[in-house]
């Protein structure tokens, strides 16, 4: 624990996810505060493990700016309810690289199969509320919970996976 005081996260419950070596942690908290982040990649394999801003190893596109959850599904990092932004937005990187958040113009040199994809992406859709939970179900499905309302999306994005509405009268009222 003491080693996430170092961290530079800000708020109170950050969202961690286990990808590879590593473990990225985002909190939505205030982006380029001196000496704070609100996303990190941490290295427990290092002692103390070593902390560096998610953002600076990103190798194309940009990391969505601070976001509140994180989870992995079907090998995409999903990131979903920018602080300050569209509570309703999310997001997945390249399939297998945490580290490339570049859109797909969908084209033979980009297909959207081998990008990263955003939920504002007409083709996909997004919840019709605020995301307040991720939940990876397995590797077909990546449930949004929202404030009031509960929204699945079934299959990749990039191969025509879609967003469908469960209940409109159910929600989830916290990411844990």
């Amino acid at each position: 624990l003491s080693t996430v005081a170092t961290t530079g996260l800000t708020k109170a419950a950050p969202s961690i996810q286990a990808f590879g070596a590593y473990w990225f942690v985002v909190d939505g908290g205030a982006d380029g505060a001196p000496g704070l982040a609100s996303s990190q990649r941490i290295d427990p394999s290092t002692n103390p493990p070593t902390v560096v801003d998610w953002k600076s190893v990103v190798t194309s596109g940009t990391l969505p700016a601070r976001c509140r959850l994180i989870s992995l599904y079907l090998g995409r990092m999903a990131l979903a309810r920018p602080e300050g932004g569209d509570a309703s937005h999310w997001f997945l990187s390249k399939p297998l690289d945490p580290y490339n958040w570049a859109y797909a113009a969908d084209d033979d040199e980009t297909p959207a199969v081998l990008a990263a994809i955003a939920g504002t992406n007409r083709n996909v859709g997004l919840p019709g509320d605020a995301i307040t939970a991720l939940i990876t179900a397995g590797d077909d499905y990546l449930l949004f919970g929202c404030a009031s309302s509960m929204w699945m999306l079934e299959g990749d994005p990039g191969f025509g996976g879609r967003i469908y509405r469960l209940s409109k009268k159910t929600g989830v009222s916290g990411s844990r």
